[in-house]
């Protein structure tokens, strides 16, 4: 039998048992794209402000289907943009999806809510710095408290459960930390940004993030190449690259979705753009559509997801004097100390033959030949009868002569 993972058990035969279960989907993990980028191609003219949506921005586009935990297909592209004679960067996007307004929730802290009428870089970071301080406030105040508890703690509860106090306070302590790195963000130039997309919140709409701050795509890769056309020993020694994708909508799947990209291969000809390889290694749930077995005895099923899978493995048995057998009936056959112990080995091994899949076997009779010589064994006893006939007559008359 096989594992899950297809591996066949070499170890004792056992009774052959076929999973019929569906096979569970497979997460895209690698990717191996293998392209020719046009060296004669120009620079785009929007190449400083990419966007897919913007013909102007990128040179060549692929795409590719790509699998979530789940199963669930997602359209993964992938844009290249040429900066230089030799450099050219790699931008990505799953689904193509551009999200133009995102609901949140106010941000509340006991009783203190962040509205911001007037939705600027400093006026948001000035709003997260008073949540800020808030926080380091309360968390100031629930670590003297805590200090104090523990010292006067003396029973294990009494410890325990100031030290549980101790620990809430440090939580409070590293949040006011991140709201204030976080007002330090906000505060931070669009032009400087790493998002693709950042935004404001408005006051009269505190629960709709509508009006999107568009920011400079960042490239998940910068492909180099050599005055031969090919990789130079930076960009190869980068492969393969680690791409996070967000899903999105979500699908209650693990987001981001993460996978390797390879570009191994890739040159750059002046020859027009070509995709000369695009594969991925995932795929989608799949039934039991059938199976087959190869002429070695390997099992391996089909499924409606186009993937197969290795079920099992048939093996024979020879005997050093099969004459020894013992017949049990309906074509069936038991060891005996005459035909000597079994010898099982997988079909093709040894002085085992092979199997054929899905065939009936022929008789090794000739049905006409056989139907000629009972004619014939007819007629000669025929004949004889008559020469018997014959010689009873004679004899009879013989007898009657007297």
């Amino acid at each position: 039998m096989a594992d899950s993972l297809g591996n066949l058990s070499t170890g004792a035969p056992v009774s052959l048992q076929v999973n019929t279960s569906d096979l569970p989907p497979k997460k895209t993990e690698k990717i191996a794209a293998l392209l020719n980028l046009d060296s004669r191609a120009s620079v785009p003219k929007d190449v400083a402000n990419f966007n897919p949506s913007v013909p102007t921005s990128y040179n060549s586009a692929t795409s590719v289907n790509v699998y979530d935990t789940l199963g669930n297909p997602h359209v993964m592209q992938t844009f290249y943009a040429k900066t230089g004679p030799s450099t050219w960067n790699v931008y990505a996007t799953n689904d193509g999806v551009e999200r133009s307004a995102l609901t949140v929730s106010e941000a509340v802290h006991n009783a203190d809510s962040v509205v911001n009428p007037t939705p600027t870089p400093a006026s948001i970071a000035a709003a997260i710095t008073a949540l800020a301080t808030a926080t380091r406030a309360d968390a100031t105040a629930a670590k003297t408290a805590a200090d104090a508890a523990l010292a006067a703690a003396v029973t294990p509860a009494d410890i325990a459960a100031a030290t549980a106090l101790e620990n809430n306070a440090d939580n409070l302590i590293l949040l006011a930390a991140f709201q204030e790195n976080a007002a330090l963000a906000a505060n931070t130039e669009a032009g400087s940004a790493t998002p693709t997309r950042a935004t404001v919140i408005d006051a009269a709409t505190r629960g709709t993030a509508a009006v999107p701050l568009l920011a400079p795509a960042a490239p998940i890769a910068k492909l180099v190449f050599t005055p031969l056309g090919a990789m130079d020993a930076a960009t190869k020694a980068a492969m393969p690259l680690l791409v996070n994708l967000p899903v999105y909508p979500p699908t209650g799947a693990i987001s981001p979705l993460s996978m390797e990209l390879d570009y191994a291969g890739t040159t750059q000809f002046g020859s027009n753009f070509s995709t000369n390889a695009l594969s991925q290694d995932g795929y989608t749930s799949g039934r039991l559509s059938g199976f087959n077995t190869s002429t070695d005895g390997t099992m391996v099923a089909r499924y409606t997801n186009g993937q197969s899978h290795t079920l099992a493995q048939l093996v024979l048995a020879n005997f050093t004097n099969p004459n020894g057998l013992s017949p049990l009936g309906n074509n069936a056959w038991v060891e005996t100390a005459a035909s000597g112990a079994a010898l099982v080995g997988v079909p093709n091994s040894a002085s085992l033959g092979v199997l054929q899949s899905s065939a009936v076997e022929n008789s090794n009779v000739d049905l006409t030949a056989e139907l000629v010589t009972m004619i014939t064994a007819q007629r000669v006893y025929q004949a004889n009868a008559q020469t018997i006939k014959t010689q009873d007559s004679v004899l009879q008359t013989l007898v009657n002569l007297r």
